[in-house]
């Protein structure tokens, strides 16, 4: 159902004065092309939440984070192991080297977190009992995701990111025509893994390096500002149009 990312769609309520905070260049034109937005409505400055992301000395988490299926709610209710998301998580799990699992968290989506916790669940000890994504990202040295938006928060303190994309399009299909990720296999910036059997590798070399050059060139093309200063720029720019 398309219907199911509106929400990214320009407001028509011509009675509110609504501006949206873009981080790049790029991000603005896709909000300009894809979004039905006018430039003037964006403000090219960074995310304010950007400015308090940290990250502890010798990180040692693997998160696991993906994307919610809507279409997938109603069966996740009767089981949630038979859901595609379940599974997809399932793989993932399966294929984390046997000497890192100690250091794993699964994110279950708030709507199925009860029942990753269910008793009867086979990932449920890897389920923290407390969900402050803040706290985990600072102890998280991995995160692998598919296309969540965690994860530009999460290589922004110096995360490695792994994207798995075995089902990308599967998704995407279900999304509708015109749903368009702005995060391509050009601009990722973390590796991309289409095989969940060579994905034990993949973490192996993650978990011991840092974050690849060209992996950093393609964060600035989406997330250009890196100074702690989103928040003043965000306020200089209400104040210009005399919002505050």
């Amino acid at each position: 159902d398309a219907g199911r990312r509106t929400f990214f769609k320009k407001s028509q309520n011509k009675k509110v004065r609504q501006r949206t905070i873009v981080s790049s260049q790029l991000e603005l034109n896709h909000f300009v092309e894809l979004g039905g937005y006018n430039e003037n409505d964006l403000y090219l400055c960074g995310l304010p939440k950007f400015d308090r992301n940290t990250i502890n000395d010798n990180p040692e988490k693997i998160v696991v984070m993906i994307t919610w299926r809507p279409w997938e709610f109603i069966q996740s209710l009767d089981n949630i192991e038979e859901t595609t998301y379940y599974k997809m998580i399932k793989n993932i799990v399966d294929h984390i080297p046997e000497e890192y699992r100690k250091h794993l968290y699964v994110l279950p989506h708030p709507l199925v977190e009860n029942q990753m916790r269910s008793a009867e669940c086979s990932l449920k000890d890897y389920v923290p009992e407390v969900m402050k994504y803040d706290d985990i990202l600072k102890n998280t040295k991995i995160l692998i995701t598919d296309y969540s938006s965690i994860s530009y928060d999460a290589f922004y303190r110096g995360c490695n990111v792994i994207f798995c994309w075995q089902e990308k399009e599967d998704c995407l299909k279900e999304y509708g025509t015109n749903a368009k990720l702005m995060l391509t296999e050009e601009l990722a910036f973390g590796d991309v893994n289409y095989d969940y059997n060579l994905l034990d590798d993949v973490i192996r070399y993650n978990y011991n390096h840092g974050q690849k050059d060209i992996h950093l060139d393609n964060y600035k093309q989406i997330v250009e500002f890196h100074d702690g200063h989103n928040t003043e720029r965000l306020i200089e720019m209400l104040k210009k149009e005399d919002m505050i």
